[in-house]
């Protein structure tokens, strides 16, 4: 009873934020106490189904062998269907705990940020960061004060749309409607970068997010459309069956010599490099920045960057059925790749813009905390993530570590290097 119960109750979770997005455009946008006070209500409850079905999941014995899944019948393939339907494992169940927590606290830290309770700006319009406003004391003094948002309701029905697409890519147990996940996040991230689109550096940050995480998802579908001309299936579970993971290592595809997993394999790592930002479709980024500070931390946070390395865990069974070199050779050169071009850009970071310095901080302090080696952190994530994605976080990390005004300017490169 209690695992149909918790296996119906996924199928919830992503509602909350996305009705909340819905009653916010149609009927709350005029009242932003009103707003802000749905879409916090709908975090939580996503948050609430999350922990339960997290405790659950902990609780359950040999969890990895009965996790919570359940699949309907979608769309009709001649004699067959097309399924959709969710699947809370170990991966999805570990997921899932963070970014519940990660989402309940940017909603409600948002309130603070966007100034609730503070006056209209004097000079504030639509499309533009608030300016402040001035306010008259008791004693007829005129002080200048932070001003609202001009357009708080929007933002929250922005980011509740975000919600929902992290938490559908999470329970998904098939790569379609992964992708559709994947691809509402992909425009909530260009609704919220460019959520300041009378700024011109914000209207162009948006864009720029938008079209260099498209090159990269449309190689995704690709790889989505392929995998399914062969296997005729795009659920995880029969995706990673030991017959379909044989059968896509020994079916060629004559192109560059490889076979059908390894194509594939490549072609989704390729939507990854995208929406994690890694060379050469890194490049937007820093520039995400341009948004909101709630926006910068809902993309570099433990959801939009994460949901590309949550894709390759996802996928990790498809990618071992790839001959071991080749995976170990491609992880390689891109590890060093990533650290020798970050490295260069850092290692004259005198000469960089303090814009520059500001925007590369955000792979520092991070990173070299979550990596150490001493702590049970450290070694949980160096484990935990692939190879590919280790490498790139020790890149940006390394430089910045001889740098002497960082605050853990007392270890050296070489202390972190005897540490791997």
């Amino acid at each position: 009873m209690t695992h149909e119960f918790v296996t119906n109750l996924v199928w919830l979770i992503p509602l909350p934020p996305l009705l909340a997005f819905v009653l916010i455009v149609l009927f709350t946008n005029k009242n932003k106490a009103l707003s802000h006070t749905v879409a916090i209500s709908a975090a939580f409850l996503s948050f609430l189904g999350s922990m339960y079905v997290f405790y659950n999941a902990v609780i359950t014995e040999h969890f990895g062998e009965h996790p919570f899944a359940a699949s309907i019948d979608w769309i009709p393939t001649g004699e067959t269907w097309l399924k959709v339907g969710v699947l809370i494992d170990p991966l999805s169940a570990a997921v899932l705990f963070f970014v519940a927590w990660t989402i309940l606290m940017i909603f409600i830290y948002s309130v603070g940020y966007h100034n609730f309770g503070q006056p209209a700006g004097d000079h504030d319009h639509a499309g533009l960061p608030p300016h402040g406003a001035t306010v008259t004391d008791e004693l007829g003094h005129k002080h200048t004060v932070l001003s609202v948002e001009p357009m708080y309701s929007r933002f929250f029905a922005f980011i509740g749309l975000f919600a929902f697409g992290m938490y559908t890519l999470v329970v998904s147990d098939n790569l379609l409607t992964l992708f559709v996940g994947w691809e509402i996040m992909g425009l909530c991230s260009y609704l919220l970068i460019g959520f300041w689109y009378a700024k011109p550096s914000a209207r162009n940050a948006g864009i720029k997010a938008f079209m260099t995480t498209r090159i990269g998802d449309v190689f995704m579908l690709l790889g989505i459309a392929f995998l399914y001309s062969v296997t005729g299936t795009l659920s995880f579970r029969e995706i990673f069956s030991e017959e379909i993971l044989h059968t896509l290592a020994v079916v060629p595809t004559g192109i560059f010599g490889l076979s059908a997993a390894g194509f594939i394999a490549l072609l989704l790592f390729i939507g990854t490099i995208g929406k994690s930002a890694q060379w050469p479709l890194h490049v937007w980024l820093p520039d995400a920045m341009e948004g909101p500070t709630p926006v910068s931390a809902m993309i570099h946070a433990a959801t939009m960057v994460s949901a590309g390395v949550y894709a390759v865990i996802r996928m990790f069974p498809l990618l071992t059925a790839v001959s071991m070199d080749m995976r170990l050779t491609t992880c390689d050169e891109r590890g060093s790749f990533h650290r020798c071009v970050h490295g260069h850009l850092c290692r004259n970071h005198r000469c960089c813009s303090k814009r520059h310095q500001a925007r590369t901080g955000l792979f520092d302090h991070f990173t070299a905390w979550l990596y150490d080696r001493r702590h049970w952190y450290g070694r949980i994530y160096r484990r935990c993530l692939p190879s590919d994605h280790t490498c790139l976080l020790q890149g940006f990390a390394l430089p910045w570590l001889r740098l002497r005004h960082s605050r853990y300017g007392t270890w050296r490169a070489s202390h972190w290097q005897s540490q791997s």
